[in-house]
């Protein structure tokens, strides 16, 4: 289930969670929310017939793939995608969205808005298999051995269920 923004108008009809065709827009203000690989590789694929701006709360893209990033930063520096850095989300309106920059809050027009901030992960479903977690806290992974199979004997984690370092071992391993 994608994470939602959590912040007024985040159900509005401009706000998506997904980019099923970038082709679909042409001369529109974006804002992409996000700084992982989903998030740059939206904004690199709007760029060049929309303008694209990036909502960053952090300083840098950890969490990004070493190639993304170095893309996004080169967009940035070109003029191609305004970052917003240290960065959060008030609420959104028609047309525009209200977010909290180090400088203050802002306003920026915008046609449609991306969210790309992750997934909530079916923590209820996978204890229904048995599936055992290290703690209640709910941002845990669960507990998997060094093949990556979880407590219950003959059944794997993978992807996202088992979090970003494994995700990013297996793009980086082909």
């Amino acid at each position: 289930t994608p994470r939602k923004l959590g912040v007024p108008g985040d159900d509005l009809q401009h706000v998506a969670y997904t980019l099923a065709d970038p082709d679909a827009f042409q001369n529109k203000d974006i804002l992409i929310v996000g700084a992982g690989d989903a998030a740059i590789e939206n904004a690199l694929a709007l760029v060049d017939k929309n303008r694209v701006s990036l909502l960053n709360r952090g300083n840098d893209f950890p969490l990004a793939k070493d190639a993304n990033a170095a893309q996004m930063l080169k967009a940035i520096d070109a003029g191609k995608v305004r970052c917003y850095y240290s960065s959060s989300m008030v609420k959104v309106e028609a047309g525009q969205s209200v977010i909290s920059t180090p400088e203050g809050e802002l306003s920026i027009k915008c046609d449609h808005i991306i969210a790309r901030i992750g997934a909530i992960m079916p923590r209820k479903f996978l204890e229904s298999a048995g599936i055992k977690f290290p703690s209640a806290d709910m941002s845990a992974t669960p507990v998997v051995n060094h093949r990556y199979e979880s407590n219950v004997p003959g059944l794997f984690i993978l992807g996202a269920l088992i979090g970003y370092p494994l995700i990013k071992q297996a793009m980086n391993q082909g």
